[in-house]
């Protein structure tokens, strides 16, 4: 009986430690996880700063570049957008074929939206760039269609590019 007693105070006691020692590693896994958490959100806050003032220098950089065209009319807005595509597709290895002032420009509000299209040729390297001097550079421009296709009848393999585009600008002294 003694014996029956001391196995069941055993097998017990062995269950509640086995209890105990799950308990304790499931709390130095939490423990190990919040300690690892709490270096990395250190080092966030040690990039705090860093990260501010990257954010300042950008916004000023923007606020320092107007996006929008200003110009007193739609056909003045459509020079400086025409000067600006030539000048960065020149920049890029690009030859403009044609670019148009596409009609009558668009409203929104204060805002007018001039179209414009244009077809130019060049290699992939060059219209890559240009494309990316587009999108990111000092005018806002708003690409509507654009279609590239290979110009076999060309030597060099050259890309032929048609594009659709909207320059947003607003009435003022230029």
């Amino acid at each position: 009986m003694i014996a029956l007693a001391a196995a069941i105070v055993a097998v017990s006691v062995g269950g509640w430690m086995r209890h105990q020692a799950t308990r304790w590693m499931d709390r130095e896994s939490t423990i190990a996880m919040k300690q690892e958490q709490l270096v990395r959100l250190r080092a966030l806050l040690g990039q705090a700063d860093a990260v501010r003032d990257s954010v300042v220098a950008r916004d000023a950089r923007y606020a320092a570049m107007p996006r929008l065209v200003t110009a007193r009319s739609a056909a003045a807005a459509g020079a400086e957008v025409q000067t600006l595509v030539q000048d960065e597709a020149q920049s890029a290895g690009v030859s403009v074929q044609s670019l148009d002032i596409a009609g009558d420009a668009e409203t929104l509000g204060a805002i007018a939206m001039v179209p414009v299209t244009v077809t130019a040729i060049g290699d992939i390297h060059g219209v890559t760039a240009w494309l990316h001097a587009l999108h990111g550079g000092p005018r806002l421009l708003d690409i509507r269609e654009l279609t590239i296709t290979p110009n076999s009848a060309l030597r060099g393999e050259p890309l032929q590019v048609s594009m659709t585009l909207r320059a947003p600008f607003v009435g003022g002294a230029p």
